[in-house]
């Protein structure tokens, strides 16, 4: 945009190259160099049209391009982390719905057997290895100190913080041999794996090949299908916390004030539309586009809430929940194209999710408005 000037100048005798950067004075955004842009956009989930908004501003956030650098040329002081422009494929392990303890024990196992081939890409040689921890839903004895690859029992901490129920771990995997020219890639892997809730496996990769990283996807898949694991693809947009990352993609949402009513509908998510517990995520107010919710503001003047999330047990939409101050809820559906867009059948079981629960929604509000059911 103009606002920023680098100068790159090489000593010949030092061998060194200086790199300067000038910065304008003003680089902020104000409502002056922000522009608002409208339209409607047609959404498969409602079978409608609707309206929708996307943002516009002047100064993004500035990339440090010598910081890409430097992990190009293999400096091992940096990292990638979420603000680095990397490409990355995302994917989730689904458990099933109301699993027994004998079942639950099966699927730590399967878990298990996943980490142990995980261990054997990473390599024998790595700084370290992956080390995961399990949350059962019932009680269990306190594990034993980790081996490799090896995962640890504890009960859930309900009153677990958001930030350690997304902690994400970080592992390099070589993907040259011999005289290859080096490659390479980091799987991110959530640092506790809960039975009941959806865990996320990502590949983020900056020095690597198509051919090297789509031969990890499908070994990753295959390992997954051999122990009995149900891996789904997720879309990068179903992780962040804009719920308009993809100005074509536009969540559908049902806004219910009535707060008994929204609890019930939130519930029946998990007991009767078979849903998992995909995390939270923290979520701006200037991404939610619901006019009428009310937003405390923290004590750096910012308006953020703690966005819970689901997944259907299909994989095939995303249900964000979203409560303001008043006790009014938002239920924000977002389908996954990942599956959707080559799959009648996923379409069909997205859209008739979204009507089923539509449909009960408006019946939850007949009854109660009625006094003819206590929710």
């Amino acid at each position: 945009m103009g606002h920023q000037i680098h100068t790159l100048s090489y000593n010949e005798s030092t061998e060194d190259i200086e790199v300067v950067q000038y910065q304008a004075v003003e680089t902020k955004n104000y409502l002056s160099n922000m522009q608002s842009y409208q339209y409607m956009i047609w959404v498969p989930l409602s079978e409608s049209f609707q309206k929708d908004k996307q943002r516009f501003e002047k100064f993004k956030y500035e990339y440090r391009w010598n910081k890409l650098d430097n992990m190009l040329c293999g400096d091992p002081e940096k990292s990638m982390t979420e603000d680095s422009r990397y490409r990355r494929v995302s994917f989730g392990l689904i458990p099933d719905s109301n699993m027994s303890e004998e079942k639950e024990t099966e699927y730590i196992h399967n878990f298990q057997l996943l980490l142990n081939y995980l261990n054997k890409q990473i390599g024998e040689d790595a700084e370290e290895q992956i080390y995961i921890k399990v949350v059962r839903t019932s009680d269990s004895k306190d594990s034993s100190e980790l081996s490799p690859g090896r995962v640890e029992n504890k009960r859930r901490n309900a009153s677990q913080s958001h930030r350690s129920m997304n902690r994400m771990k970080r592992y390099t995997i070589k993907l040259s041999k011999g005289k290859e020219k080096y490659q390479w890639m980091v799987i991110v892997m959530g640092a506790s794996f809960y039975t009941k809730r959806s865990y996320h496996i990502s590949f983020h990769w900056l020095v690597a090949s198509g051919s090297k990283i789509d031969a990890q996807v499908q070994m990753l898949k295959r390992r997954c299908s051999q122990y009995g694991l149900r891996l789904i693809t997720f879309p990068q947009y179903s992780k962040s916390a804009n719920l308009r990352l993809h100005p074509l993609i536009s969540p559908v949402s049902v806004l219910i004030e009535e707060t008994e009513v929204a609890r019930k509908a939130e519930s029946v998510l998990t007991t009767e539309f078979n849903f998992i517990d995909d995390g939270s995520l923290i979520v701006e107010a200037s991404d939610v586009q619901l006019q009428v919710f009310e937003f405390q503001v923290d004590r750096w003047g910012r308006q953020k809430l703690t966005a819970r999330q689901f997944v259907h047990h299909t994989g095939c939409v995303f249900v964000r929940v979203l409560e303001d101050a008043r006790g009014a809820f938002g239920f924000f559906w977002i389908d996954n194209r990942k599956l959707t867009r080559d799959s009648e059948l996923m379409t069909q079981t997205a859209q008739k999710l979204y009507q089923d629960f539509r449909a009960f929604v408006d019946c939850a509000r007949a009854k109660f408005a009625s006094g003819q059911m206590s929710l």
